[in-house]
């Protein structure tokens, strides 16, 4: 399990996927957190590098439960995130929140199911802390579009921190 051993004891392959969605994640929550958007041109082609290399952590640790967590991961949780984001547009997350969580998702969920509920709850809970205080100091108001990836991408950070 990621929690007792570590991300930085594991094999070199089962960083891969972790790097490229920090990295990604970085560039990601500064342009969301700019112009509110998560621009297809990195969101789009983040989700095959994701897949790829779980795909290549998993069969360099022989760990194809892992895989398989992954792309249930991805499906289940990309997918529903993205059928949320169209079936009530404006009314849930962006559609671009929702793509980048194909990513997050079998990355987070490739470490454990535990990595995945924590990653996704940290986003929104720091999503929450955020919209709250600006609620409260009258910066925004209920109808205020806010930035959501900087938070999704923080909770899957912090995920991967603890890990």
């Amino acid at each position: 399990m990621a929690v007792e051993r570590g991300l930085a004891d594991r094999p070199w392959p089962v960083l891969l996927a972790p790097l490229s969605l920090s990295l990604a994640g970085l560039v990601l929550a500064a342009i969301d957190a700019d112009v509110h958007r998560l621009p297809n041109a990195i969101t789009v082609p983040l989700a095959p590098a994701i897949a790829l290399a779980v795909t290549v952590a998993s069969f360099a640790t022989g760990d194809l439960a892992a895989l398989a967590r992954a792309g249930t991961a991805a499906l289940l949780v990309g997918g529903g995130a993205i059928a949320l984001s169209l079936l009530l547009p404006g009314r849930s997350i962006g559609l671009g929140d929702a793509k980048l969580l194909v990513s997050i998702a079998p990355t987070l969920a490739w470490l454990g199911w535990s990595e995945l509920v924590v990653g996704i709850w940290l986003g929104f809970v720091l999503g929450g802390i955020v919209a709250l205080s600006l609620l409260l100091t009258r910066r925004a108001g209920r109808r205020t579009s806010l930035a959501f990836g900087p938070h999704l991408v923080a909770g899957a950070v912090l995920a991967l921190a603890l890990a």
